[in-house]
């Protein structure tokens, strides 16, 4: 009991004191932290933080990615065909059957016939290459040129081939023959141009390309 009693004398005697001394540790804690924290250098681009990259306004890469289109994509041009002659239609593509005065019996048209004079000019009637010239007694002469992607004209019943020769590239409305009346297989239609149109290796409707011209 007395020793209780000294500490509890002490307390009493000292009690100024000691919450003076707890105040100063405080503060001293306070101030050692503050400094410390105040001390403490931000991180570098060394140390772990990215540094954002620098911009210029005059770098041609900058810019938003979606506004880049690429290179400019080829177009596809529309392949349309002149008239062959300037002659009026004699008959038209048929893959039903229709009557051949001449051979005197029912066969497909697989081509449009336009008339015109003996000796009337024909024409390229697209852009392309002259892939054959051959003649025959049935045929006459036989042009055939290719436009490529498997798209061919092919003339018939003209004079000669001298105008243009194998291998020959020829641009749309340029001269390649002359009409005439040797197609024997349409000898009772006179003087005209036969004329045929290939897509891959079969004949088509000319009027798929050609835009026909009314006299």
């Amino acid at each position: 009991m007395k020793s209780e009693n000294k500490f509890l004398l002490f307390l009493k005697k000292n009690a100024f004191y000691l919450v003076l001394a707890f105040c100063i540790l405080a503060v001293a804690l306070s101030v050692t932290l503050v400094l410390t924290l105040g001390n403490k250098t931000p991180a570098t681009p060394d140390q772990g933080e990215e540094k954002p990259p620098v911009v210029s306004p005059d770098d041609p890469t900058d810019g938003d990615d979606d506004n880049d289109d690429g290179p400019d994509q080829p177009t596809i041009e529309e392949v349309v065909f002149i008239m062959p002659v300037n002659g009026t239609v004699l008959s038209h593509y048929s893959e039903e059957p229709v009557f051949n005065s001449t051979l005197n019996l029912f066969t497909a048209h697989k081509a449009m016939d336009f008339a015109a004079e003996e000796g009337s000019e024909v024409y390229a009637v697209y852009d392309g290459t002259v892939e054959s010239v051959t003649s025959n007694y049935l045929d006459g002469t036989t042009i055939v040129i290719d436009h490529g992607d498997g798209l061919k004209s092919i003339y018939r019943s003209l004079e000669n081939g001298d105008g243009v020769s194998v291998g020959q590239t020829v641009k749309q409305g340029d001269v390649i023959a002359n009409v005439s009346a040797t197609y024997l297989e349409e000898l009772n239609d006179g003087a005209h141009l036969h004329f045929e149109v290939e897509e891959n290796g079969a004949l088509i409707n000319p009027l798929t390309y050609l835009e026909v011209e009314e006299k």
